[in-house]
């Protein structure tokens, strides 16, 4: 995927300056601007503090942000760290992608250029290509839908960014940044072209629209330059440890549960299988071979793609990326009772969560270029790190914990569905190599109709498992399953 611009450009910055007793908010002096690239297209702002607009609640944001993360620039410098301002007239291209709580598009200002990373300040000396990689896109939140989340505050979600988040993976984070849309009046025409094309959206997230604000987040560019050489990887890489609540005799790991979970829960026509869905995390930064990795990552790239064979083999590197084994760890030392034991004011454990639910982007050469022939990543960067709220969301997580121990999600060897027996098709890091269990001691799930009471076709006398009764679609399970039937249960004899 590629995201041309018409021309380079270097969007000056806003500054937060350190205030006493105030903040504020109004146009840097001339003589700042005219020592940087600037445009009309936008504009140089200060804090100093009396802006009815501003929340005192994100004034004290505002105030710790220049205390600790914006110093006042030195010789009137726009470019350390810094809020912008975008004006009236800027135009909101394609919908690069969204999720759930967010969602991110193209931004095009007034004069038709492109915003870039702020760090970009030499960018006549760039290619083409490199200031293409130097892009800014702009994210902004869903409005909440039911009470189903709190309203996104964006002040405390940067100062959790530059405060928990950045100090753990360094330059390994996707850039992120403050900024004002208040006179930019993009939210009507975003919601507008979220109407027009909701359609074609993911199902999940038609009737989902932005929620108005006066700010706004502007992310790093991930995208391609050459989508012939380059492609960009997309995935969550999760709970990169065992959950501390998964029973000892656990045979997938947490995230490997959840997905056979979802899979058996909710059945849909066309979902791709736990094996194709997402990569088991405790394969990542595992020294192993690693071929169900590779086969999920790459589950949007045509079997027939004849650089296929490299994508693997740089696949392959790039889980062994020290940055996995830096978020595994901070996941680990922020948790070490799970969600049926976590507090609900436990901030170490909101936290974890958060770890857990970020987004990896990697650039990864497809072809050999003059420049690099190794199989190494182009670049690799974490995003996607809102703060997680337990007092809005434990509840939750404890549920679906509860669900993945008693439904037999964490260790359960078979499927059984209306006399037939399954292989549940998983490839957890934690199903390679164990050992067989003895026919007494199988762990089976028990798929049911929904009005069906349990007992009603149940499994053979001469089984002795322990089942666990999952009330589900049947027909739908059936026809997904068909390629893991399985003539009886594996099991090994005593004696």
């Amino acid at each position: 995927m590629v995201l041309w611009r018409k021309k380079p450009f270097v969007s000056p910055t806003a500054v937060i300056t350190p205030s006493s007793p105030k903040i504020d908010l109004r146009p840097a002096s001339p003589r700042a601007a005219r020592g940087y690239a600037s445009s009309p297209a936008c504009s140089i702002y200060s804090v100093c503090g009396d802006e009815a607009w501003i929340s005192q609640e994100d004034m004290d944001h505002l105030r710790q942000l220049s205390e600790v993360h914006h110093p006042a620039p030195q010789n009137g410098d726009p470019y350390g760290k810094g809020v912008r301002l975008l004006p009236p007239g800027c135009k909101v291209g394609r919908l690069v992608g969204e999720g759930a709580a967010n969602a991110v598009f193209e931004l095009v200002l007034p004069d038709g250029s492109y915003l870039y990373h702020q760090n970009s300040r030499s960018l006549t000396h760039l290619s083409l290509a490199d200031m293409r990689c130097a892009g800014l896109l702009l994210r902004v939140a869903k409005a909440p839908i039911d009470g189903d989340r709190p309203r996104f505050n964006y002040l405390q979600q940067y100062q959790y960014y530059c405060t928990h988040i950045k100090p753990i993976l360094g330059s390994y984070i996707l850039h992120q940044e403050l900024v004002i849309l208040r006179d930019a009046n993009l939210i009507d025409p975003i919601n507008d072209f979220l109407r027009a094309i909701d359609h074609q959206r993911d199902l999940k997230f038609r009737g989902t629209f932005i929620e108005p604000s006066e700010w706004g987040f502007l992310v790093e560019d991930m995208q391609p330059h050459d989508p012939e050489t380059t492609i960009l990887v997309e995935f969550k890489p999760k709970w990169l440890s065992q959950s501390p609540n998964a029973p000892k005799n656990a045979i997938r790991c947490r995230q490997c549960a959840k997905e056979l979970y979802s899979y058996i829960v909710d059945p849909q026509v066309g979902k791709p299988v736990p094996t194709k869905a997402k990569p088991c995390p405790l394969m990542i930064g595992n020294d192993a071979s690693n071929p169900a990795f590779t086969d999920s990552v790459c589950r949007r790239v045509p079997s027939t793609d004849k650089r296929r064979k490299r994508l693997n083999s740089t696949l392959d590197v790039l889980r062994n990326e020290p940055a996995f084994k830096t978020l595994r760890l901070a996941q680990e030392a922020n948790d070490h009772v799970g969600p049926l034991k976590a507090d609900k004011k436990d901030a170490q454990f909101a936290l974890a969560m958060t770890l857990r639910d970020c987004t990896c982007f990697a650039q990864v050469l497809t072809t050999p270029t003059q420049q690099q022939d190794s199989f190494k990543p182009l670049k690799i960067r974490f995003g996607d790190f809102d703060m997680k709220m337990p007092e809005f969301k434990l509840t939750y997580w404890r549920t679906i914990e509860e669900q993945l121990i008693k439904g037999g999600f964490y260790t359960a060897d078979m499927i059984y569905c209306r006399g037939q027996f399954y292989r549940p098709p998983t490839k957890c890091y934690l199903e390679r190599g164990r050992p067989t269990r003895p026919m007494e001691e199988l762990e089976v799930i028990h798929l049911q109709e929904p009005q069906q009471k349990n007992g009603v076709d149940s499994l053979p006398p001469t089984m002795k498992s322990m089942t666990h009764a999952i009330h589900t679609d049947v027909n739908l399970m059936e026809k997904c399953l068909e390629h893991y039937k399985v003539r009886k249960p594996e099991g090994s004899q005593k004696g």
